[in-house]
């Protein structure tokens, strides 16, 4: 198998901003793939499609709310900030926009007693690596001051392309 089979087209109006309520109202594709037939329905329904001995893999990822604003320590200048990927407890990789006025060393202040300091930048990628300090746990500050990421904030960041590049990993 090869990672191009995993290409496809999906439409930027097929890519959900916000949570279905119900949950169970979410949408169902279901694919016959002796007919090579596609049927649509909801979640809710199922269970009206397995039959004993299938598998049914669930995937309960939740996204953190990654998306906080600071302000430069020495310039007060503002910066939003897209959490990407937990290198350790205290660092992680980051977008930061606007990016130009950021360099390795750049304080930023944050509410909730949080603070970073930029300590490098991926030229390649675009990204940082911020050093954050706070008391606590830093899922618990992420909660409190943080928005949660919806597909249009990460591409006012980046292009799609350069997004799919990354492999998430949101959990401190």
């Amino acid at each position: 198998m090869k990672l191009e089979e995993f290409n496809y087209y999906l439409p930027q109006e097929f890519i959900a901003q916000k949570q279905i309520k119900p949950r169970d109202y979410s949408r169902l594709m279901i694919l016959y793939r002796s007919r090579k037939e596609i049927e649509h329905n909801i979640f809710k329904n199922i269970g009206d499609y397995l039959k004993e001995g299938d598998l049914l893999v669930l995937n309960n990822t939740k996204v953190l709310p990654v998306r906080i604003y600071g302000v430069k320590e020495k310039t007060k200048g503002k910066v939003e900030i897209l959490l990407l990927k937990s290198l350790n407890g205290k660092c992680w990789e980051a977008l930061i926009k606007p990016g130009k006025s950021v360099h390795s060393g750049t304080k930023i202040i944050f509410e909730s007693e949080l603070s970073g300091i930029v300590k490098s930048k991926d030229e390649e990628k675009g990204s940082y690596v911020i050093e954050f300090n706070f008391i606590g746990n830093f899922k618990e500050v992420l909660k409190k001051i943080g928005q949660m990421p919806t597909p249009q904030i990460f591409l006012e960041f980046f292009p799609l392309q350069t997004l799919l590049s990354y492999k998430y990993n949101l959990t401190p």
